[in-house]
C-alpha cells in the first residue's frame, strides 16, 4: 500500500516518475495477477512507449470484479497525432472480469485524464498535419502558442508567404475538445489571407481530443507554460 500511495502522490504532483512496483508489493498473487491483466488490456487500448498500472483494492474486491481505483501512468502516449510526454488516467469504481490474459472492462467508472505535451512534440505534429507550412516552428510562450513558417500553396500560380500566428487553446463546451483560437497573425504577402490560414490550421492541427481514447471525459482545463501544454479533465 505504501508503494501505491507513493505512486499516486508522484503522479498527482506531475513529477511523472513511474512508481517502482516490485514483485509482491500488493501482498497477494491475485492482486499481482490482476495488475498484469490490466496492463495487458491497456496496452491494447493506449498507444504508449511505456505504461504502468497501480490498483487500489482488496482481494475481496478483485474476486467480486470491482476495483475502487485504478491509476495508469504512461509516457509517450499518443492522442491522435499528438505525443504526450506524460499521461495519467485515474479510474474510480471500476467493474471488470478476466478475459484471456487481460480483462474485459464492464464499466470504467468515473474517469480523469491529465497530461503534458512538450513543445518539440507540438512542432512535430504540426509538420505532419499541416504540410503547407514549410520549416514550421512552434513556440509555447507564456500562455500562448506561437506558430511560424513559410506558407506555400499552389493555386493557378504558386504563392508563398512567411506567416506568424499567435493563439490560445479554447475548449468547446459541447464536444469537450480543445483547439487553437488565433488572436493575431502576420504575413509578408498581402495577397494571402492569414485569417484563412489560421482557420485551416486550427481545424487540422494541434487539436486536443479524447474522442478516440478508451475513456472520453471532456477536457476542463488547458494551460500553456514552461514550453509545454498541460491538460486535464478534472473540474
Amino acid at each position: 500500500m505504501a508503494v501505491f500511495l507513493r505512486a499516486c502522490v508522484l503522479g498527482a504532483l506531475l513529477g511523472w516518475t513511474f512508481p517502482a512496483l516490485a514483485d509482491g508489493v500488493f501482498g497477494s498473487r491475485l492482486q499481482e495477477d490482476t495488475t498484469r491483466r490490466f496492463e495487458n488490456y491497456l496496452k491494447g487500448e493506449i498507444r504508449a512507449e511505456r505504461l504502468q498500472v497501480a490498483l487500489r483494492g482488496t482481494d475481496d474486491d478483485l474476486q467480486a470484479g470491482r476495483i475502487p481505483e485504478v491509476r495508469i501512468f504512461c509516457s509517450g502516449a499518443l492522442l491522435g497525432d499528438l505525443r504526450c510526454d506524460r499521461l495519467m488516467v485515474v479510474l474510480r469504481s471500476v467493474t471488470f472480469r478476466p478475459s484471456g490474459q487481460g480483462v474485459l472492462l464492464e464499466n470504467p467508472g468515473a474517469a480523469e485524464v491529465s497530461g503534458t505535451i512538450l513543445e518539440k512534440d507540438c512542432e512535430q505534429s504540426l509538420k505532419k498535419s499541416f504540410p503547407d507550412l514549410k520549416n514550421a516552428e512552434v513556440r509555447l510562450e507564456g500562455s500562448r502558442v506561437v506558430v511560424s513558417g513559410a506558407y506555400a500553396k499552389n493555386y493557378v500560380v504558386p504563392v508563398r508567404a512567411f506567416v506568424k500566428l499567435y493563439g490560445k487553446y479554447v475548449i468547446d463546451p459541447q464536444s469537450g475538445e480543445a483547439s487553437l483560437a488565433f488572436e493575431k497573425a502576420t504575413n509578408d504577402n498581402p495577397f494571402i489571407s492569414t485569417e484563412d490560414i489560421a482557420k485551416s490550421l486550427s481545424r487540422k492541427s494541434l487539436r486536443l481530443s479524447l474522442a478516440e481514447f478508451f475513456v472520453k471525459p471532456p477536457l476542463r482545463d488547458v494551460r500553456v507554460d514552461k514550453r509545454m501544454v498541460w491538460f486535464s479533465t478534472k473540474p
